[in-house]
């Protein structure tokens, strides 16, 4: 636990994971990224969750969430009031690969069965 905000963090190993399009991925198109190999070369801390308006609060002084709740994460918090949030207790942001490899939970590549079997996106959500 951080002193400093009194949340929970979570060491993150080093590692390698898959990213991007399956080859039979018939929706894979345009900017979406090509298959490759990302390799996590030191470990990190991550929070186990979002940034509450509580700590952010505690550590800010501000609270600028539109919806508004202790318990509920800190909304409409640019990225400069993120780094400096980050700073101030003694950590920084995840790059966009740290943060995936985080939400891979150390696997190398997701499950490849259909995306409606993991996820909750715009054809099923309703």
């Amino acid at each position: 636990m951080n002193r400093r905000d009194g949340l929970v963090y979570q060491w993150i190993r080093p590692g390698s994971y898959f990213t991007g399009c399956l080859p039979q991925d018939k929706q894979c198109c345009g900017l979406e990224r090509h298959r490759e190999r990302i390799v996590i070369a030191s470990g990190f801390w991550i929070g186990r969750t979002e940034v509450t308006q509580t700590a952010y609060r505690r550590v800010m002084n501000a609270d600028p969430s539109y919806y508004k709740g202790a318990d509920l994460p800190a909304d409409w918090v640019g990225w400069t009031d993120a780094t400096a949030y980050c700073n101030r207790i003694g950590m920084r942001l995840p790059t966009e690969s740290e943060w995936e490899w985080a939400a891979y939970g150390g696997i190398e590549a997701l499950p490849q069965e259909p995306l409606g079997a993991q996820a909750w996106y715009d054809p099923n959500s309703h």
